[in-house]
């Protein structure tokens, strides 16, 4: 991202809602028998407005890769204007080998969380994530949707022009901020893409 459309970025961060977990982060590892609401403290009393409609994107892989789960908030139509929250984004850190990703305890956490959020769609990127997806999506009976921006740049112009005009509310994460400066709007290509050493699994 450029250093001008950055800086009419981050205007943006103007969400001070407090996070509802207790860490940013968790693993969910295959040789730790406990469920991902455990490993974090949860304070279900910290989602605002949930019964407001709330919809999550998971981007998560299988190869030791760092994954990510966002939840966005809808808080209305005002003015003929739709307005949006950014509720969390937790980050899934790769445990050690030969431990991996438990992808059973990531789609329970999620079906747990639809108790105390009005969860109304689930969606993820890759096709790593698919069958979680439609475990989800069938458990919870919400649409199915997937979305990335490897191939189309239409969310992210969604999103930048949802922030120029005042109308999503960002919450600061250190290694999302850092990913939104570093991504590349590929104009020609119509798609956005991570430089060399870098990621894209919060900003995704």
């Amino acid at each position: 991202m450029s250093s001008d459309l950055y800086d009419s970025f981050i205007k943006s961060y103007t969400s001070q809602a407090p996070s509802p977990f207790s860490q940013d982060s968790v693993t969910a590892s295959t040789k730790v028998d406990l469920p991902v609401h455990e490993l974090i403290s949860v304070d279900t009393f910290g989602f605002e407005d949930s019964w407001k409609p709330h919809s999550l994107f998971l981007d998560l892989s299988l190869q030791g890769d760092y994954g990510s789960l966002s939840c966005v908030r809808y808080d209305g139509e005002f003015g003929g204007i739709k307005y949006h929250s950014h509720v969390f984004t937790l980050e899934f850190i790769p445990p050690a080998f030969p431990a991996a990703t438990d992808i059973s305890k990531v789609q329970n956490f999620i079906i747990w969380l639809a108790q105390y959020i009005n969860v109304v769609a689930v969606g993820s990127d890759q096709y790593q994530s698919a069958g979680l997806r439609q475990e989800v999506v069938k458990a919870l009976d919400i649409p199915d949707v997937r979305v990335s921006l490897d191939s189309t740049d239409l969310p992210h112009l969604s999103w930048l022009s949802a922030c120029a005009s005042h109308r999503f509310k960002m919450k600061y994460y250190e290694r999302l901020d850092k990913e939104i400066r570093e991504a590349v709007h590929d104009i020609k290509r119509r798609r956005v893409v991570k430089r060399k050493g870098s990621s894209d699994d919060q900003f995704q």
